[in-house]
């Protein structure tokens, strides 16, 4: 779309707040006849995530049932067929040492963020108790506030302007018995680029404090997109709808953890999210206020008030 080269990065042709249609759903007849079949499983499948959710908020109190009900509302709900987690330097055979370096307890993670799954995902991998798991994103004027597993999945599905606020935190410190995810982009992309970090957060030493936490980073690419990702604000009926209506088991998140030294920076952890070029770095200028005003634009360009 030419009227949106404005948010295209110079150096690489992505314009990573740009949607990815969704070819599946068919074209004329086919789309006709295959309307029916989509409404059934929206229908099953809608059922399967009443009853999962309803027992995801009785075993509460019992962290590994918990854990297990997630993953089985992201593999029948949502179709995700596959979450592999790779560590970077550590070879896929030798899954003891994969299994130990996944996130923990007392882990500060950077990870990238596009989509309202990716948190359900990364609380799926760690070897902490969904309870256990924050979510820290940075708003407009760099503060870190805080969300549940939830929260975060509300927040990828919002517009970052009228978005639910969590708590401002001034002290990670006080969180060193839970693995802290942190989402520096404070906005979520189409999954085709790393976006530029918040300029306003403070050091990443600072952050981490002495010997408080380890450092690493997690870059997660999911498949397909055009299910999975939300660069613009999204309903949650509507991300159902496409994710629950889809006729095919086929979404796959693929992560890679990466060991940080405690001194790194932002910038380290940012091109560690890059995965060794499986995810474009775009300038500076795509950030939080870009945007914000690619979305004005777009709904502009498309008569949405």
């Amino acid at each position: 779309m030419e009227k949106f080269t404005n948010w295209r990065d110079a150096a690489t042709g992505i314009s990573p707040f740009m949607p990815i249609p969704n070819s599946n759903s068919g074209k004329g007849a086919v789309k006709y006849l295959l309307g029916p079949v989509r409404l059934l499983a929206f229908a099953v499948r809608g059922l399967f995530l009443v009853l999962l959710l309803a027992l995801y908020i009785l075993s509460v109190p019992v962290a590994p049932l918990q854990k297990l009900v997630l993953g089985l509302l992201l593999e029948l709900v949502f179709g995700v067929i596959e979450t592999e987690v790779q560590i970077d330097g550590i070879k896929r055979s030798n899954t003891k040492l994969t299994k130990v370096n996944r996130p923990n307890k007392r882990d500060l993670v950077i990870a990238n963020l596009s989509s309202p799954l990716d948190p359900l995902a990364l609380a799926c991998i760690s070897n902490s108790s969904i309870s256990s798991c924050l979510f820290l994103i940075p708003d407009g004027a760099g503060d870190l506030r805080s969300y549940s597993v939830w929260g975060a999945f509300k927040f990828a599905l919002s517009d970052p302007v009228t978005a639910h606020q969590g708590e401002i935190i001034h002290d990670v410190a006080k969180f060193k018995n839970k693995t802290l995810f942190v989402f520096p982009e404070s906005t979520t992309s189409n999954n085709k680029a790393i976006l530029p970090f918040n300029p306003k957060l403070g050091k990443l030493s600072d952050l981490m404090g002495e010997n408080t936490f380890k450092l690493k980073a997690i870059s997660t690419k999911s498949y397909p997109p055009q299910l999975t990702t939300t660069p613009l604000p999204t309903s949650v009926i509507t991300f159902l709808w496409t994710s629950l209506s889809h006729l095919k088991f086929e979404t796959r998140f693929k992560s890679k953890v990466f060991l940080l030294e405690s001194e790194s920076t932002w910038k380290e952890a940012r091109t560690a999210l890059t995965n060794y070029g499986k995810l474009n770095l775009v300038g500076n200028s795509l950030n939080l206020q870009a945007k914000i005003a690619f979305i004005a634009a777009f709904k502009k360009g498309k008569g949405i008030s």
